[in-house]
């Protein structure tokens, strides 16, 4: 490279961080608004604030042990930007859903955004693009479409038990392959021979996923607080190298997968149910997306859901594990609802609120997205006295919000009977209906809320009924018969978090319970591959 091109370069950086630390000047000039106070929060370093105290990982423990100090609604300021952390419910409730109209917008979020190429819903701001493609989502996402794809989840919760009962070692991939195979089902009409096609879509998803996650971490890449890098030269900013090959790799999966669909519609090869490609296909005026768009909005649809639902039900199964007292209660529920003679199936929500009440207290007691996602605020606004500043990035502490004391009494401890007995102010009735999954601030908030709420909410009951009718989860013992620990909490500190590895066994609770199982996921399997191939309807 040419030393005048280098030097051109270093002076472009040495302009860029310049420019940030007069940004970064101008704005703790600026004036808290007369009759208003500024949020508290900890001291920072000049210009760096307090960029540095943040950590990488588990960035959700600091901002709790922060609310502990300051407060349920505090400031952290990071290379001039200014980010509230909340950590009530009733607050998140004020802020992100009665004041949505202010706070629905994303942050710059710079690395999700490049490495989707601009186009994962969860990650961008409130465009216009934004807009029609999230109304596409919430239209696919509507409960009447939802219910339609239940047979599909049914099949694959049962194969999931299947293999788990065979090689629990490989538990992670079974729940993965559960929700992924699910989507790709419910989003393009894919059904796949058991076995290498599978494994396929599930590793490109699943690292499609895992890559959104990782570089979402705050503090992670100093772009996002530092947005004027975004003009270096690709060869002086390695995070956009990073992010071109992350992108055009996204790309090469995704785009394929509609245009098989498209191929599939144009032949007028039959579907049943229709999936949301296909319904995109036969009503492609109405929506307004561009063939790029699509595909990256199919993509927001699929990969929310299905991660959820693997990460979740891996926490459910290492909470039965610590506690099997609560294992043999869901246990005895299922077994005076369902009996011998039938699968469980998503007919028994109403019967089994003991199951919904492992998964809800599961899910927050350990969250999927403990740190939250982040919000931003589009205007000056006032709350309980204090200003909060245009362009703030706001992080509702999911951890912090769903282990506060107040309306989760004991919130260290793992109880699903808060959400059965009335003493708890959590309890809802009838428990025909209560425990669920709506309204829960493990979703998110307002109108960022996950679309793939009902989604995940299905996949789950069905898995853990399935699982626990026909089989136990204990712990593993070792060559001595001793039992191996299991580890009360080890979980990954990206934005999806999820327990690292662990150990149990799985054992068929009654003899012919996994055989009828197996043989009906076999017949329902087979039927959507005929049905795939053209051969029935």
């Amino acid at each position: 490279m040419e030393i005048p091109a280098v030097r051109a370069s270093l002076v472009l950086l040495v302009f860029t961080i310049i420019l940030s630390i007069i940004r970064n000047l101008l704005f703790k000039s600026k004036a808290v608004p007369e009759g208003t106070k500024p949020l508290p929060g900890p001291k920072g370093l000049p210009l760096a604030g307090n960029a540095f105290d943040i950590p990488k990982s588990h960035a959700w423990f600091k901002f709790k042990e922060w609310a502990d100090e300051y407060g349920p609604i505090y400031q952290v300021k990071a290379f001039g930007t200014t980010m509230v952390v909340i950590s009530k419910e009733s607050i998140a409730n004020d802020l992100l859903s009665l004041r949505g109209v202010l706070y629905s917008d994303r942050p710059s979020l710079i690395m999700p955004r490049l490495i989707t190429d601009d186009g994962f819903l969860g990650a961008i701001g409130w465009t216009d693009y934004w807009r029609r493609a999230r109304r596409f989502a919430q239209s696919m996402l509507s409960t009447a479409i939802v219910q339609e794809s239940v047979p599909k989840q049914t099949t694959e919760a049962r194969q999931m038990v299947i293999d788990l009962a065979k090689d629990p070692s490989k538990y992670a991939y079974w729940l993965e392959r559960a929700g992924v195979m699910t989507s790709v089902k419910q989003i393009y009409g894919l059904s796949e021979e058991r076995g290498h096609a599978e494994e396929h879509h599930v590793h490109e998803i699943v690292s499609y996923m895992e890559q959104i996650d990782r570089v979402a971490v705050p503090g992670m890449y100093l772009v996002e607080f530092i947005p004027a890098l975004m003009y270096l030269p690709s060869w002086l900013a390695p995070f956009k190298r990073e992010a071109s090959a992350l992108a055009k790799r996204h790309w090469n999966y995704l785009a394929p997968l509609l245009q098989q669909q498209t191929e599939k519609y144009d032949n007028e090869k039959h579907e049943s149910p229709e999936s949301f490609s296909r319904r995109y296909l036969k009503t492609k005026n109405d929506w307004g997306l561009t063939d790029r768009e699509i595909v990256w909005a199919l993509s927001s649809i699929y990969g929310g859901a299905s991660g959820t639902s693997a990460t979740a039900m891996q926490s459910i199964i290492l909470n039965t594990v610590l506690y099997p007292e609560w294992q043999q209660r869901i246990q005895d529920e299922i077994e005076e609802v369902v009996g011998d003679r039938r699968l469980p199936d998503f007919g028994d929500f109403s019967s089994l609120p003991t199951v919904r009440a492992i998964i809800k207290e599961s899910m927050r007691w350990r969250p999927v997205l403990s740190g939250g996602f982040p919000h931003a605020v589009t205007k000056d606004d006032v709350y309980e006295g204090y200003h909060i500043p245009k362009g703030a990035v706001i992080i509702p502490n999911q951890w912090a919000i769903l282990h506060d004391a107040d309306l989760y009494p004991e919130p260290d401890s793992f109880k699903p009977e808060r959400w059965l007995e009335p003493e708890f102010p959590t309890f809802q009735e009838p428990l025909t209906t209560y425990p669920n999954l709506k309204r829960f601030a493990g979703f998110g908030h307002g109108r960022r809320i996950c679309p793939g709420l009902e989604v995940t909410e299905k996949a789950l009951f069905l898995q853990v009924s399935s699982l626990y009718w026909a089989c136990s989860v204990r712990r593993k013992r070792d060559s001595t018969g001793k039992e191996i620990d299991v580890p009360w909490y080890d979980y990954t500190g990206v934005a999806i978090s999820t327990p690292r590895h662990f150990q149990f066994v799985v054992e068929e609770r009654k003899v012919g319970r996994l055989k009828m199982m197996e043989e009906a996921a076999l017949a329902a399997h087979s039927h959507e591959l005929e049905i795939a191939r053209g051969e029935g309807v």
